[in-house]
Parts: structure tokens; sequence; C-alpha cells
């Protein structure tokens, strides 16, 4: 069940803003380390992977909106193994051995948060795709009672959006969440439940159109 809690809805843009700000404190870090460092070489190490570290922030947020978008996910994963890869650099060149950076658990957690996010994604984009095909369904449809029905399932996937939100934010804050993770399976039942009382209703829709007298298509008497 939902606390009373408001969950805060996070997106694409503020997970990968997350991650950014991750990387930077780093820099921020780093850049201390190597005003302090007293080996040249070493200093030089820590501003290249500074240099790095600051590209890859700003790619983080194109990459995400990219891999959304394809739903491929390789071009996000290759900037936060780029990412890790550069943090593990500055840990080995730190004098302290990484004593002034956060430790790599916390590095990692704004990048695992926005790949939960991300690898639930394409539950709304099927919810979108089969909205779009009930309404064209009932476009077609004349029969007035069951156009009514075609618009109630296309309602009922409608109203699956904001519980899925919420579900999806608590497994993106804590993927162990049991109860979410049930609550998960009971919505994409759900979902599919709608979706499979809409093809029966289409099948319905064809069976009529198949039934109704065709006027053969003579011009003005098209039958649609």
């Amino acid at each position: 069940s939902l606390t009373n809690e408001p969950l805060t809805i996070d997106n694409v843009t503020s997970l990968s803003d997350a991650a950014s700000k991750m990387i930077l404190d780093q820099v921020q870090r780093a850049q201390t380390i190597s005003s302090r460092a007293l080996n040249p070489l070493q200093k030089d190490g820590i501003l290249e992977v500074v240099d790095a570290l600051q590209k890859i922030a700003s790619q983080v947020s194109i990459a995400a909106e990219k891999s959304l978008e394809m739903q491929d996910f390789s071009e996000i994963s290759q900037v936060v193994k780029k990412a890790i890869g550069e943090y593990q650099k500055l840990v080995k060149l730190d004098p302290g051995r990484g004593a002034s950076l956060v430790d790599q658990k916390q590095f990692e957690e704004p990048f695992h948060r926005l790949a939960r996010f991300m690898k639930h994604q394409h539950i709304f984009k099927e919810i979108e795709k089969q909205i779009g095909k009930g309404k064209e369904l009932a476009k077609e449809v004349h029969d007035e009672d069951l156009r009514d029905r075609i618009e109630a399932t296309n309602e009922e996937m409608r109203a699956l959006f904001d519980p899925f939100n919420q579900i999806i934010q608590r497994l993106v804050n804590n993927p162990e969440d049991k109860e979410a993770q049930s609550e998960l399976k009971s919505l994409l039942t759900q979902a599919k439940d709608v979706k499979a009382r809409r093809e029966v209703l289409k099948k319905e829709y064809k069976r009529v159109q198949k039934d109704s007298p065709s006027f053969g298509g003579v011009a003005g008497f098209k039958s649609e």
C-alpha cells in the first residue's frame, strides 16, 4: 500500500542531473587533491581525470534521453562505465587512496537509480501504444454501444499511468521493496487484462462488420 508520504516522482532529467552532480562533486574534490599533490606526474594524472570526468558529466543527460528514446541502453551504459573507470583512476592517484572522495558504492548509486528508472520505461511506451490502438479502433466503429465499451478500455488503460509511476518510483528508491515488486506484477496483469478485453471487442467489431450488408463499393455507399 502507498504510504501517506507523497513520493517525489523522478524523471530522466532529474536522475541524469543527480548522476552528473555526483561526477562534478568528485571533480571539485579532485581539484583540491591535485592542488595538494607534490608529485608533478600525479598532479598531471589527476588533472587528466578531472578533464575526462567533466566531459562525461556533460554526456549523461544526452545519452540517457537518447537511450530512452531508442529503448537501447548501450549508449548510457558506455557513459556510466567510463565514469566509474575514471573514478577508479582517481582513487589510485589520490595520495589518500580515495579518502577525500565518496566511496565507490555511493558514487555509483545515482547511476543505479537512473538504470532502475530506465528499465521500466517501456511500460509507459506500451500503454501509450495501446491507447493509440484503442483510439484508432473507436474511430472506425459506428455502433455506439461497442464504441463506448472500447473507449472505456482506453480510460482504464490511461488510469494505470499514475499507479505505475508511483510503484516504479518506489523501486527506483529501493529495488528490494517486495511489496512494490508484487504491486508492479499486479498492475502488469491488469494492463494485460485491459488489452485482452479490447482485443475481444475488436473481434466483435470485425464480426459485426463482416455480417453487415455490403454495398459492394458502389459510389457513395462504399462500406468502411
